[in-house]
């Protein structure tokens, strides 16, 4: 197992006899730059002294791996193949670090792929609330009469409660809803007015003596001054405005929190296991990078940090796994989609790909496009409420009918989209039902890195579907399943 998808070991060898021993030749091919070393093998044998077996260990042996025409990997299934995996001079094991804008752009990607649904609700709602202020906008400078009673409203509201000025103003108002002038306003026209707006008899007694009041004031020497603390709440009840109820909604994201001693102590211990090349430090720090992932620090970057650590630590499964879930948040990078191709290069097991056209499309590039187009439609839709042109009426339908066709696929896509997984041991004999019990559904064992879709999970069994479309039945501690 040490020398799984780092050396690739022929089925042919030879025998020399010996008067007290035989000596086996084996030819081994290495397929990676980063070896470093022929691992410690374990041999068991039986020692006819003592009549029972024994295990010998053999020391490593020192090697120094250089590039073959620029290949740093040799690709397992095909070493006929003049394809070069990867051309990233830094290695495989090269970093990406911690960065505050790439942070934020992976947190909101994040978040669009976590809450895809949840955001175009809102959208949708908050564009369905800024209609009718835009449509009471274009209202307003159409009419000139509705700006005035906006205008006499406004200024009503503003006057202090208990003064004269209260009177003239709320005069003002009324007279700007029967398109006339409050200078020339009587207590007939108060009157008037209040019956065509169906006021209630408690409010016309009170206007009705309040106007008789003030005119006593004006035009004789009575100089009492009448009460107009109730005109606010009359004009409440008077107002034919219905209240706009103004929606606000706070989408709060992740703080901005960079966990500095869990991402410091994924870099440190990475570093360690660099220098030391221990695949015990190698498997630390990916831990590290996948527990950074988990609160949200780049979770991109530390699946892609955390794949590396994996595939130095040899943990061919777990390496893959985690550049896919970096795959899915960013699926243009090209340095994790070259060490994808180098860690697949590696799996031992060789399943024929049946991926479509459809297939390859990844889901995070249409949830963002979907809520990008329907950001724009929202807006050209409260631009064509507001100023009604030709232009941006076509513009209107035409991103209504893209963004459908991709509101329409993006769904399509969720439907269908089945949860995916990496076996993460040596190997694993996969059966023909979800028991031990069963028979082998194969002659040879599934090895680690195997890709596969998840059908269904009974009890401690994984029903999967291979690449090449072929369904067998696996343990659920024998593989990972893709977040």
């Amino acid at each position: 197992p040490n020398l799984d998808e780092r050396f690739l070991i022929t089925n042919d060898y030879t025998k020399t006899w010996h008067p007290h021993s035989t000596t086996f030749t084996q030819r081994l091919r290495i397929l990676n730059t980063t070896i470093q070393n022929i691992p410690p093998l374990n041999f068991t044998i039986f020692n006819t002294t003592t009549g029972n077996y024994q295990t010998i260990t053999t020391p490593p042996i020192p090697l120094t791996v250089k590039p073959y025409q620029n290949q740093t990997t040799i690709p397992l299934k095909n070493l006929n193949a003049t394809q070069t995996l990867t051309t990233n001079p830094q290695g495989i094991w090269h970093n990406n670090q911690h960065n505050i804008m790439t942070d934020i752009t992976q947190k909101i990607l994040h978040t669009i792929n976590t809450h895809f649904w949840l955001i175009l609700t809102l959208i949708t709602t908050l564009t369905a609330i800024l209609i009718p202020l835009i449509l009471k906008s274009r209202k307003r400078a159409l009419n000139p009469t509705y700006k005035l009673q906006q205008q006499t409203l406004k200024a009503f509201r503003k006057t202090p409660t208990n003064s004269p000025q209260k009177w003239t103003t709320f005069l003002a108002w009324l007279a700007s809803h029967h398109h006339t002038n409050n200078k020339a306003w009587t207590l007939s026209d108060t009157t008037i007015a209040l019956k065509k707006i169906n006021a209630n008899p408690e409010d016309l007694t009170t206007l009705t003596k309040l106007h008789q009041q003030q005119d006593q004031s004006t035009y004789t020497k009575n100089n009492q001054t009448p009460n107009y603390s109730s005109l606010t709440e009359i004009a409440k009840r008077l107002s034919k405005n219905l209240p706009l109820i103004l929606l606000t909604t706070l989408l709060t994201l992740t703080p901005l929190t960079t966990h500095a001693s869990t991402w410091n102590e994924a870099q440190t211990t990475f570093q360690q296991a660099q220098q030391t090349n221990s695949p015990q430090l190698y498997s630390q720090s990916a831990l590290l990078y996948q527990t950074a992932a988990q609160q949200n620090i780049q979770p991109a970057t530390a699946h892609y940090n955390a794949g590396n650590a994996w595939f130095q630590a040899g943990e061919l499964g777990h390496s893959i796994a985690a550049y896919r879930c970096a795959q899915q948040l960013t699926p243009w990078n090209k340095n994790i989609t070259k060490n994808l191709t180098s860690a697949r290069a590696l799996v031992a097991t060789e399943v024929p790909l049946t991926h479509t056209t459809w297939q390859k499309i990844p889901l995070i590039t249409l949830k963002t496009t979907t809520l990008a187009t329907l950001i724009l439609l929202a807006t050209l839709t409260l631009l064509y409420t507001r100023h009604r042109t030709k232009l941006l009426k076509k513009s209107t339908i035409t991103t209504t009918i893209i963004f459908l066709t991709l509101l329409t696929t993006t769904t399509i896509k969720l439907t269908q989209q089945k949860p995916t997984g990496v076996i993460t041991t040596n190997q694993v004999n996969s059966k023909k039902g979800p028991s031990y019990a069963y028979a082998n559904a194969f002659d040879l064992p599934l090895k680690d890195g195997l890709e596969f879709h998840l059908l269904e999970t009974r009890q401690n069994w994984h029903r999967i579907q291979l690449p090449d479309n072929r369904q067998t039945w696996i343990p659920k501690t024998q593989a990972t399943l893709i977040d």
